[in-house]
């Protein structure tokens, strides 16, 4: 961004030298990258960041200048007299697609003589960069480096029918732009058009056939807002960069679009002649209503470390052009003006507003400033419980992208929901957006092999999307050494929560598992969480060579249930005694259902059931299985004798007996 040394002098009053102006500048939070002599001016060189749009005009920067100096701004004069037949008179507007043009002005200036800019005018440009090309233009790109705003003034007399019609272009259709090279269009892009063809592509550039000429006599001037992320798609299709698509792009004034147009008619009027249409075309879809914001004093003392008066403050925020609605020593009430918007949304965008106008090199090096230690909240201290244990178990995390194919969302799908899509993704094969975890890392892992990393233990925590408003946190496993390995991490992972006794695990019944090796988790009827091993089919659609077990758990769901305080106990001062037991039972009851009927009657001597293995053989009549389990029995208060340890076991087997017809394997 250049901008004159001469013309800032036009809006406020300063005696600062060039270097101590930019001095100055730079402290405020506007880097400028230099500046050089241009005759009896300087043109200053500015890195403006993109959120401050309302700093790519001369004013813009007039305004900071003006409250460093404690100056009021000069405002130029938008007057101009107009002639008693109406613009909607001489031409119509129609905007079809409002998404990518929420506001669209026009007026019409006729009997205007096109010719040389005035020397002033001419010089203003030069010093800025740009070259003269004749009063009209050169008005409408003055008004662009004055206010941020672009113009576009067409020869009114070629417009087809006098008509301005915004609308998406058709497929290939074509238009020749003002720098002599034809351009095709898509549906992707946003032109100006009349009733025949393109006129504009809007917000990047003119069209070669309704530009303002040496003949042109009758002018109609578009001041329009532009939709920034379509005006930058346009401009790289297109590979064109231009003064208004910088501008478009990082967002425009909705208001100052309408006072651009003002004061570029009212410069058309006082230097090309002419007569102004009275009334202005205005198709609007903006809600032009500012924000209002409260800055409590205090704050300003806490964060800053500095004592800043309350009647500074506001004066500072006058100059900067927030409406002061109230100030006192306590608070302050302020309007975000609109230029502003996109960067003021907060209390703490109005501490840094007072903070870089009074001085951050004012503040002394022996402040203080209040720090305080927030507090860290469940989801906090789970997440690092969660990356504790699994690191600790050898697995690595793993960050990947929230984007795929729509091929790849649907292969696998967990958690109820539906698959959401972009309307403009940034990648066009990537434009669903990931229902699950276990989709990404499988991408994960396909691609590690690709790179000969054929084992890849992985793990990640991250948001899933279930619908255009719903999502989730989860968290992702990829084992390398088989189910009960997998199945030992996720037991592990739920103990470290205190989970284990309010989970149920039961078959999943899932496609996308291999048959009997997918299992489901879930508390008090709650799903939380699936693993198992991955079938055939998927493991095709990723191109993996080796099979995969994965689990993914609903995180959210684990945070809510979690209990993160553990209860220490007693050293058990007696020793235990195990016993072993091996039931047949039918081939359909699950080591789940064989633990709730255990643990369904009390057994204040019985301390653990634990899980040994499974059997399916000869020995056992079809439609059977053999399940061995270890019990281990403790008194606290003395040593158990085989006689009590027995009676538990014989009223134990009774249970399996009557509630799932087991029988003790011989």
């Amino acid at each position: 961004m250049n901008v004159s040394y001469n013309w800032l002098k036009d809006y406020c009053e300063f005696d600062l030298p060039v270097d101590q102006l930019v001095e100055m500048l730079t402290i405020a939070g506007s880097e400028v990258e230099g500046y050089e002599k241009i005759a009896d001016d300087y043109c200053i060189q500015l890195e403006i960041k993109s959120n401050r749009a309302d700093l790519l005009g001369a004013i813009g920067i007039a305004r900071e200048v003006a409250a460093i100096v404690r100056k009021p701004l000069r405002m130029p004069s938008v007057d101009f007299q107009t002639d008693p037949r109406g613009v909607s008179q001489w031409a119509a507007v129609e905007v079809q697609a409002s998404d990518l043009c929420p506001r669209y002005t026009a007026r019409v200036i006729s009997g205007v003589k096109v010719g040389p800019s005035p020397q002033w005018l001419a010089d203003r440009l030069e010093v800025v960069g740009l070259r003269p090309i004749n009063n009209i233009v050169d008005i409408t790109n003055y008004v662009l480096m004055e206010t941020g705003q672009p113009l576009h003034a067409f020869d009114y007399d070629t417009l087809a029918e006098h008509k301005i019609i915004v609308r998406r272009a058709a497929p290939g259709e074509v238009i020749t732009t003002i720098d002599g090279e034809e351009r095709r269009l898509t549906q992707d892009n946003l032109v100006i058009a009349d009733a025949r063809r393109p006129a504009a592509v809007a917000g990047v550039m003119g069209g070669a056939d309704t530009e303002v000429g040496q003949a042109t006599t009758n002018v109609l001037l578009e001041s329009a807002v532009f939709d920034p992320i379509s005006v930058r798609r346009t401009a790289r299709a297109l590979g064109l960069q231009t003064d208004s698509s910088y501008r478009f792009e990082r967002g425009v004034d909705p208001v100052g679009a309408e006072w651009a147009s003002r004061r570029a008619v009212a410069m058309i009027a006082e230097i090309c002649g002419g007569k102004v249409a009275e009334g202005l075309i205005d198709a609007n879809t903006i809600s032009l209503e500012p924000k209002k914001l409260s800055l409590r004093i205090s704050q300003l003392r806490r964060i800053l470390g500095i004592d800043i008066p309350a009647h500074d403050a506001a004066e500072i925020l006058r100059l900067l052009e927030f409406d002061v609605l109230s100030a006192s020593d306590v608070l302050i009430e302020a309007a975000v003006p609109t230029f502003r918007a996109g960067d003021v949304s907060r209390e703490i965008d109005l501490v840094e507003e007072v903070g870089r106008i009074y001085g951050f090199d004012r503040v002394p090096l022996e402040s203080a400033m209040t720090v305080e230690v927030g507090t860290v909240s469940k989801f906090e201290r789970c997440e690092r419980l969660l990356r504790d244990v699994l690191a600790g178990c050898g697995f690595n995390e793993a960050i990947s992208s929230s984007f795929m194919t729509p091929a790849m969302a649907q292969t696998v799908r967990l958690w109820p929901g539906e698959i959401v899509e972009l309307a403009n993704p940034l990648r066009a094969e990537e434009s669903a957006m990931r229902p699950c975890l276990m989709a990404s890392l499988l991408h994960v892992k396909a691609i590690n092999r690709t790179r000969y990393v054929d084992r890849c233990e992985m793990f990640e925590l991250g948001k899933v999307f279930l619908g255009p408003m719903l999502e989730k946190a989860t968290v992702g496993i990829i084992e390398e050494d088989g189910f009960h390995e997998l199945k030992g991490v996720v037991e592990l992972m739920l103990d470290r929560f205190n989970l284990t006794e309010r989970c149920a695990i039961e078959p999943a019944g899932l496609k996308f598992f291999k048959e009997g090796r997918g299992v489901k988790i879930t508390s008090d009827g709650q799903t939380i969480g699936f693993y198992g091993e991955m079938a055939a089919g998927v493991e095709k659609k990723f191109d993996l060579q080796r099979p995969v077990w994965m689990a993914e758990l609903d995180f959210d769901a684990i945070v809510e249930l979690a209990v993160l305080e553990r209860k220490s106990k007693d050293v058990p001062r007696y020793p235990p005694v195990d016993r072993d037991l091996a039931i047949v039972i039918d081939d359909a009851t699950t080591w789940q259902n064989i633990v709730d009927c255990i643990e369904s009657v009390p057994e204040p001597l019985r301390e653990s059931v634990t899980f040994l293995n499974t059997y399916r053989g000869k020995q056992i009549e079809q439609g059977k299985k053999s399940v061995a389990f270890a019990l281990r029995y403790r008194s606290a208060d003395r040593t158990l004798t085989n006689e009590e340890v027995n009676e538990s076991q014989a009223r134990l087997m009774k249970r399996l007996e009557k509630n799932l017809g087991a029988a003790l394997r011989a």
